[in-house]
């Protein structure tokens, strides 16, 4: 079904006007309805939402931040994009420091153990991502790095 909502939210998506956006209002919605089961981000858009908490590598500290992660059977797959700034996400390096970590989809909590994704899964992933989220492929090409993609399994 055609979702005006969504056409509109993933064409804004490539231009770079959306990351300011994202950063100071969607981010901080998806916290605040992060209980709820329903992530601002989700509702509308039908864009795969989760909620990635991670042991800060430097603080100690839990993390929680809301990203776009792809169900893949076994687990759940990120890619690290940053809006294809040049430097990945605060949460790469947390998985990088420690794998363990707790994702949130929907109302349901789970134990995952992240690892980087073998080079078959990155081109399966990859393929159903743009798919999913087309402006990845434009946040790819923002960029001289490559993306780190990510498998979360339940442990």
């Amino acid at each position: 079904m055609f979702n005006p909502y969504r056409a509109v939210l993933l064409r804004w998506a490539t231009h770079k006007s959306y990351i300011p956006f994202v950063t100071f209002l969607g981010m901080p919605m998806d916290k605040l309805t992060r209980h709820t089961g329903h992530p601002f981000s989700s509702v509308g858009t039908g864009l795969p939402t989760v909620h990635l908490t991670t042991t800060g590598r430097k603080t100690g500290q839990q993390r929680t931040v809301p990203v776009f992660g792809l169900d893949i059977g076994s687990g759940v797959a990120l890619i690290n994009s940053n809006f294809g700034k040049d430097s990945p996400p605060g949460w790469y390096f947390n998985l990088v420091a420690d794998p363990h970590c707790r994702l949130q989809r929907g109302r349901d909590l789970s134990e995952c153990e992240a690892r980087a994704a073998t080079a078959e899964e990155r081109a399966e992933i990859w393929r159903k991502a743009v798919v999913v989220y087309p402006a990845w492929e434009t946040y790819r090409r923002r960029t001289e790095r490559e993306f780190d993609i990510f498998v979360l399994e339940p442990r």
